[in-house]
């Protein structure tokens, strides 16, 4: 199969304007702000790259009826990560930034305590694909 992604890591400026916003609010100590417009950066992202593996797995049927059925594109909800695992074989939560994302996903906190932080994460959720 092709790279489902490659399509994507070109044409995924939103998200990454998203997270450009949320850079700029950390900076300005607006971090709830912040949470709020990288997890709509992360759910766009998801939505994507859902849409780049349904394509390549010619099951663009399914696209919609699914994604019907889906409550969000919340990486943090069980039941959306497992069929991302499913389809993309993307085991996110093994990632070094899981546990800190779960909780901001879930919760609305911002667990990245340095701006570094919060770029080292977002390089790898924008910037490298799924393993």
């Amino acid at each position: 199969m092709a790279d489902p992604l490659s399509n994507y890591r070109t044409n995924h400026d939103y998200p990454l304007q998203l997270i450009e916003a949320a850079d700029e609010m950390i900076i300005r100590s607006r971090y709830e702000v912040a949470v709020v417009t990288a997890q709509m950066a992360c759910e766009i992202s998801v939505e994507r790259v859902l849409a780049a593996y349904f394509l390549a797995k010619e099951l663009t049927e399914l696209e919609a009826p699914i994604e019907d059925l889906l409550p969000s594109f919340n990486l943090g909800n069980d039941k959306i990560r497992k069929f991302y695992l499913a389809l993309t074989g993307d085991n996110i939560s093994r990632e070094f930034f899981w546990s800190e994302y779960k909780l901001w996903s879930k919760f609305g906190i911002l667990p990245f305590t340095r701006e570094e932080e919060f770029k080292k994460a977002k390089h790898k959720w924008f910037c490298e694909s799924p393993s």
